[in-house]
């Protein structure tokens, strides 16, 4: 009983996450809606670490201080990233310089149209990836046709204790909805609680493509962030957008900044320099 309620634990994760690994360029096919099943409250401890990958000692190029107030919006730092902050849902995340955030169609045709040539392959498929439904952030790179995503849905009752336990189950649902060559996880943190990371690689047209997926649960919500395309993310752009996550309890009544999937105007279509 205690494997199948751990089983059934990370088939909830990965069932109503899965999307996010299509909507990173990931997958093999296109994702048109997400599934919207609650998150089980894990049976396993946190002190089962996920095997995989070693840590790095790659070091943030800037740590972000948690924010003093409720606020909503979208921002330039100084550096160059794109700050996101949602008050509604409770998260602020840093995009990474040279990604757009995406919050209309017409936005994304526009930059497609002077972009890489990954993006104006995959158009219509990310069109129907970026408006799916717990889409919160998406944002992509028009040089190299790269994408940063965040989603969000209801934990069940999870905590973030409950994740790394659930770390080998994970990779055995991804590993049998997408033909990963490399796929492993190892604990982290994030924002001072227990997270996981998953990083893979799986080939797609011919091409190898990159994929790493942070995991958080902060007051009842599961949000999971990927990073994916066949140029590889940097260590150091991994570890800054990790900094950079903070969760707070969702502002009842408060409105959201606007997820990928919300109608909102072209906004900014001219990315700032990539990281090096």
């Amino acid at each position: 009983m205690h494997g199948r309620g751990t089983a059934r634990t990370a088939g909830r994760i990965t069932g109503g996450l899965v999307v996010l690994l299509l909507a990173s360029g990931c997958g093999t096919k296109a994702a048109t809606s997400a599934s919207t099943v609650p998150l089980a409250r894990g049976t396993t401890s946190a002190s089962a670490t996920a095997s995989g990958a070693a840590s790095s000692t790659a070091t943030p190029s800037a740590t972000v201080a948690a924010p003093a107030e409720a606020s909503n919006g979208t921002r330039r730092l100084p550096d160059g990233r794109t700050r996101v902050t949602d008050a509604a849902v409770g998260y602020v995340i840093d995009l990474p310089r040279g990604y757009v955030r995406i919050t209309s169609r017409e936005q994304l045709e526009q930059i497609a149209r002077n972009g890489a040539a990954a993006m104006k392959s995959r158009l219509s498929e990310m069109a129907a990836q970026a408006f799916v439904a717990n889409m919160k952030v998406f944002a992509v790179d028009r040089l190299t046709g790269c994408s940063v995503n965040m989603m969000a849905t209801e934990a069940g009752g999870a905590t973030s204790d409950d994740l790394p336990g659930q770390a080998e189950s994970i990779k055995t649902l991804l590993k049998a909805r997408t033909p990963f060559t490399r796929l492993a996880s190892r604990k982290i943190t994030i924002d001072g609680a227990t997270g996981l990371r998953v990083d893979g690689t799986v080939t797609v047209q011919g091409a190898a493509t990159r994929m790493t997926q942070l995991y958080a649960i902060h007051a009842d919500h599961i949000f999971v962030v990927t990073l994916g395309g066949t140029v590889a993310t940097p260590e150091k752009t991994i570890a800054a957008l990790t900094a950079s996550l903070h969760f707070s309890e969702p502002q009842a009544g408060g409105s959201s900044s606007g997820s990928a999937g919300s109608s909102g105007s072209a906004g900014d279509v001219t990315p700032s320099q990539p990281d090096a």
